[in-house]
Protein backbone atom coordinates (compact mmCIF):
# COMPACT_ATOMS: atom_id res chain seq x y z
CA UNK A 1 0.00 0.00 0.00
CA UNK A 2 2.20 2.93 -1.21
CA UNK A 3 0.74 5.90 0.33
CA UNK A 4 1.67 10.01 -0.46
CA UNK A 5 -0.52 13.08 -0.98
CA UNK A 6 -1.13 15.30 -4.57
CA UNK A 7 -1.75 18.85 -3.66
CA UNK A 8 -4.48 20.27 -6.53
CA UNK A 9 -3.23 23.71 -7.14
CA UNK A 10 -5.38 26.30 -8.48
CA UNK A 11 -2.26 28.82 -8.34
CA UNK A 12 -3.11 32.27 -9.61
CA UNK A 13 -6.37 32.08 -9.03
CA UNK A 14 -8.25 34.56 -6.33
CA UNK A 15 -9.47 32.42 -3.35
CA UNK A 16 -12.66 31.04 -3.04
CA UNK A 17 -14.71 28.52 -0.42
CA UNK A 18 -13.20 25.31 -0.05
CA UNK A 19 -9.95 25.86 -0.59
CA UNK A 20 -6.86 25.89 1.35
CA UNK A 21 -3.13 26.48 1.24
CA UNK A 22 -1.13 24.19 -0.37
CA UNK A 23 3.16 23.49 -0.75
CA UNK A 24 5.05 25.43 1.96
CA UNK A 25 2.28 28.39 1.98
CA UNK A 26 4.38 31.48 1.64
CA UNK A 27 3.42 31.82 -2.39
CA UNK A 28 -0.20 32.05 -1.41
CA UNK A 29 -0.71 28.61 -3.41
CA UNK A 30 -4.18 27.16 -3.21
CA UNK A 31 -6.10 24.17 -3.70
CA UNK A 32 -6.79 20.65 -2.26
CA UNK A 33 -5.05 17.60 -0.66
CA UNK A 34 -5.85 14.07 -2.47
CA UNK A 35 -3.97 11.59 -0.16
CA UNK A 36 -4.11 8.48 -2.13
CA UNK A 37 -3.20 4.73 -1.30
CA UNK A 38 -2.05 2.50 -4.13
CA UNK A 39 -2.11 -1.04 -3.89
CA UNK A 40 0.53 -2.93 -5.60
CA UNK A 41 1.70 -6.46 -5.82
CA UNK A 42 4.91 -7.45 -4.92
CA UNK A 43 6.69 -9.12 -7.85
CA UNK A 44 6.80 -13.21 -6.80
CA UNK A 45 10.28 -14.32 -6.21
CA UNK A 46 11.64 -17.36 -5.14
CA UNK A 47 11.94 -17.84 -0.88
CA UNK A 48 14.37 -15.79 0.46
CA UNK A 49 15.46 -13.92 -2.50
CA UNK A 50 14.30 -10.77 -3.99
CA UNK A 51 12.80 -10.63 -6.91
CA UNK A 52 14.66 -10.45 -10.53
CA UNK A 53 16.36 -6.76 -11.18
CA UNK A 54 13.71 -4.54 -13.19
CA UNK A 55 10.67 -6.92 -12.02
CA UNK A 56 7.47 -4.58 -12.26
CA UNK A 57 5.11 -4.12 -9.73
CA UNK A 58 1.37 -4.58 -9.97
CA UNK A 59 -1.24 -2.09 -10.03
CA UNK A 60 -3.95 -3.89 -8.22
CA UNK A 61 -5.76 -0.43 -7.51
CA UNK A 62 -6.78 2.69 -5.48
CA UNK A 63 -7.09 1.03 -1.68
CA UNK A 64 -8.08 4.84 -0.04
CA UNK A 65 -8.53 8.20 -1.04
CA UNK A 66 -9.98 11.30 0.62
CA UNK A 67 -10.40 14.55 0.22
CA UNK A 68 -9.16 17.33 2.17
CA UNK A 69 -8.34 21.07 2.88
CA UNK A 70 -5.75 22.03 4.98
CA UNK A 71 -6.77 24.20 7.45
CA UNK A 72 -4.33 27.81 7.45
CA UNK A 73 -2.67 29.14 10.44
CA UNK A 74 -4.96 31.78 12.18
CA UNK A 75 -2.64 35.67 11.59
CA UNK A 76 -3.23 35.52 15.55
CA UNK A 77 -1.00 32.26 15.44
CA UNK A 78 2.95 32.36 15.92
CA UNK A 79 4.98 29.57 13.66
CA UNK A 80 5.99 28.39 16.60
CA UNK A 81 3.09 27.91 18.36
CA UNK A 82 3.46 23.69 19.01
CA UNK A 83 0.29 23.79 20.98
CA UNK A 84 -2.00 25.77 18.74
CA UNK A 85 -0.82 23.62 15.78
CA UNK A 86 -2.16 20.57 17.49
CA UNK A 87 -5.09 21.68 18.23
CA UNK A 88 -6.26 21.89 14.62
CA UNK A 89 -6.63 18.82 12.45
CA UNK A 90 -3.63 17.23 11.36
CA UNK A 91 -2.59 16.01 8.04
CA UNK A 92 -1.11 12.62 9.33
CA UNK A 93 -4.61 11.76 10.92
CA UNK A 94 -6.03 11.37 7.13
CA UNK A 95 -3.32 8.20 7.23
CA UNK A 96 -4.45 7.08 10.41
CA UNK A 97 -8.17 6.86 8.96
CA UNK A 98 -6.66 5.44 5.92
CA UNK A 99 -5.49 2.58 7.48
CA UNK A 100 -9.04 2.37 9.40
CA UNK A 101 -10.80 2.27 6.13
CA UNK A 102 -8.31 0.01 4.58
CA UNK A 103 -8.74 -3.31 7.45
CA UNK A 104 -7.38 -5.92 7.61
CA UNK A 105 -6.32 -7.99 4.73
CA UNK A 106 -9.05 -10.77 3.74
CA UNK A 107 -7.63 -13.76 5.26
CA UNK A 108 -8.12 -15.49 1.26
CA UNK A 109 -5.76 -13.43 -0.09
CA UNK A 110 -3.02 -15.22 2.22
CA UNK A 111 -0.89 -12.10 2.04
CA UNK A 112 0.58 -9.12 4.24
CA UNK A 113 -0.37 -5.78 3.88
CA UNK A 114 2.56 -3.51 4.43
CA UNK A 115 2.05 0.40 4.03
CA UNK A 116 4.74 2.14 2.45
CA UNK A 117 4.80 6.24 3.73
CA UNK A 118 6.75 9.68 3.63
CA UNK A 119 7.64 11.28 6.57
CA UNK A 120 3.86 12.72 6.70
CA UNK A 121 2.91 9.35 8.55
CA UNK A 122 6.34 9.39 11.20
CA UNK A 123 3.76 9.62 13.90
CA UNK A 124 2.26 7.68 16.62
CA UNK A 125 -1.55 7.07 15.78
CA UNK A 126 -0.97 5.98 11.88
CA UNK A 127 1.42 3.74 13.16
CA UNK A 128 -0.77 2.50 15.90
CA UNK A 129 -3.42 1.99 13.57
CA UNK A 130 -1.30 -0.29 11.36
CA UNK A 131 -0.56 -2.66 14.24
CA UNK A 132 -3.88 -2.51 15.03
CA UNK A 133 -5.05 -3.83 11.69
CA UNK A 134 -2.06 -5.73 11.35
CA UNK A 135 -0.40 -3.77 8.38
CA UNK A 136 3.48 -3.83 8.14
CA UNK A 137 4.86 -0.43 7.63
CA UNK A 138 8.14 1.17 5.97
CA UNK A 139 7.79 5.48 6.78
CA UNK A 140 10.29 7.59 6.21
CA UNK A 141 11.63 9.19 9.51
CA UNK A 142 10.76 12.59 10.02
CA UNK A 143 11.87 12.77 13.63
CA UNK A 144 15.03 11.09 15.50
CA UNK A 145 13.18 8.93 18.08
CA UNK A 146 13.89 7.39 20.95
CA UNK A 147 14.53 3.25 20.19
CA UNK A 148 12.51 0.97 22.71
CA UNK A 149 14.71 -2.23 23.62
CA UNK A 150 17.63 -1.20 22.46
CA UNK A 151 20.59 -4.22 23.35
CA UNK A 152 22.76 -1.67 25.40
CA UNK A 153 20.07 -1.07 27.76
CA UNK A 154 20.92 3.30 27.16
CA UNK A 155 18.49 5.85 25.91
CA UNK A 156 19.43 5.21 21.71
CA UNK A 157 17.94 7.22 19.11
CA UNK A 158 16.76 6.17 15.74
CA UNK A 159 19.18 7.27 12.97
CA UNK A 160 22.15 6.74 15.28
CA UNK A 161 20.69 3.23 15.18
CA UNK A 162 19.70 3.00 11.82
CA UNK A 163 23.42 3.66 10.95
CA UNK A 164 24.99 1.01 13.05
CA UNK A 165 22.93 -2.31 11.59
CA UNK A 166 23.24 -3.68 7.98
CA UNK A 167 21.10 -3.68 5.27
CA UNK A 168 18.80 -6.17 4.87
CA UNK A 169 18.43 -5.48 1.32
CA UNK A 170 17.42 -3.52 -1.54
CA UNK A 171 14.99 -3.39 -4.69
CA UNK A 172 15.53 -0.64 -7.29
CA UNK A 173 12.10 0.24 -9.28
CA UNK A 174 12.23 1.26 -12.78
Amino acid sequence: MIEDTTELSWSGQRSRAGWGPIGSGDRGAQGVLLPSVLAVRWPQAEVGRSPRRGAALEVRGLGDQQYAVRVPRPPTEAPSDWWASHQRPREAQLWEAAGQRLGRAPRALASRWVRVCDRGADIYEPLQTCREVGHGFVVRAAQDRAVLGAESGQRARLFATARTVRSLGEYELE
